[in-house]
């Protein structure tokens, strides 16, 4: 069975362009925002259209993607975030196929190095992670 880790410390995250792929091949719409901050002392924020996908200067360069146009409209706007899509499954098929379609340094978002491991299907596993470099564990019996 193949697994996307993070092989570094940040955390998990793809690039604009592997999760526009991923939205295609899984039949999902995608839209691209990204916060915009004040400059002032309240460190406001609201969700704008982000047209310029390669500026990734700053606190605000990392893009989310919804399926809807209109998230900043909806009262719980990350529910139709695509990004939670496949944080809880990293075996996703079409995950795993738009990274080695576009190969891990393409695929992966800022603070990240995105890495497909191979698990045997008989093993019962989990991500474990440390700052946010992750590994495959296999599952054991632990008390506290």
């Amino acid at each position: 069975m193949k697994v996307a880790i993070n092989a570094s410390y940040g955390g998990f995250g793809l690039s604009p362009e592997a999760l526009k792929l991923y939205c295609e091949k899984a039949g999902v719409s995608c839209y691209f925002f990204k916060y915009e901050y004040t400059t002032d002392h309240t460190f406001t924020s609201k969700l704008v259209p982000a047209h310029d996908l390669t500026d990734r200067r700053g606190y605000g360069g990392d893009y989310i993607a919804f399926s809807i146009p209109n998230p900043q409209e909806q009262e719980n706007p990350h529910d139709y975030r695509v990004n939670e899509r496949f944080t809880n499954d990293r075996t996703n098929k079409f995950l795993i196929e738009a990274i080695e379609e576009l190969g891990s340094e393409a695929a992966s978002g800022s603070s990240c190095k995105i890495k497909i491991v191979e698990v045997p299907d008989d093993v019962k596993w989990h991500i474990a992670e440390y700052d946010g470099w992750e590994w495959v564990a296999e599952d054991h019996r632990k008390w506290e």
